[in-house]
């Protein structure tokens, strides 16, 4: 494992990253050193970022948290968890039937461990020639602005022949809703009977959302 691992690695050296990111390589030399040194208490974050915005960024998350394996930081003290360990995730009261076909437009062959769709690259595979789409709903979604590719999803949502008919369910006039064939209004937060958690921190919390009057 070690000797193949090496071999894959062998060509991104740091003076490569450091001519790629345009940092110096003393900064790279000196953070590759603390993280080398951290004793299992590696913290990292990815949220979109790179990971999103560029083609290959993908691996970005997966470099990251490789490091976090490499350096025994995973559900230890001062490393990285599982955004689901540390949150009370509530049971719906009714769960829709699963469903029985294979979207290769949502979980491509490409990412076949894949626990979530890949929706982002939706309109890249579009664009490829992959499939078509008869009818697209967002629902609290601006893929438009939350997107860095955003003219991207532009391109996709006014192409009639790769999404024949897009509803946007959103609480609020968004540039997404722009291009909608129907808008239908949704409730915001406080508008909402929700229960819900966030992974703040080592510990699980839950809160009931209410309708104000």
């Amino acid at each position: 494992f070690d000797r193949i691992l090496k071999l894959l690695y062998a060509e991104f050296t740091l003076e490569r990253a450091s001519e790629e990111a345009s940092i110096p390589l003393s900064r790279l030399l000196e953070t590759a050193d603390i993280i080398a040194n951290c004793g299992g208490r590696l913290a990292a974050h990815n949220w979109r970022a790179a990971s999103m915005g560029n083609e290959g960024g993908w691996q970005v998350t997966r470099c990251l948290f490789f490091l976090n394996v490499l350096t025994g930081s995973v559900g230890v003290k001062g490393g990285t968890s599982g955004n689901s360990w540390n949150k009370f995730v509530p049971t719906p009261f009714h769960k829709p039937p699963t469903i029985e076909a294979w979207n290769e437009l949502h979980l491509p062959d490409e990412w076949p461990l894949a626990f979530f769709e890949m929706s982002f690259l939706l309109p890249h595979f579009l664009e490829e020639g992959r499939g078509e789409i008869d009818v697209y709903f967002t629902r609290a979604y601006n893929p438009l602005w939350i997107n860095p590719d955003g003219f991207m999803w532009k391109k996709a949502l006014t192409n009639e022949e790769k999404i024949k008919l897009h509803v946007a369910l959103t609480p609020t006039w968004n540039e997404t809703a722009w291009f909608a064939d129907y808008v239908l209004p949704m409730g915001h937060a406080g508008e909402r009977h929700d229960l819900m958690s966030q992974e703040t921190h080592a510990g699980q919390w839950i809160a009931t959302g209410t309708p104000i009057a």
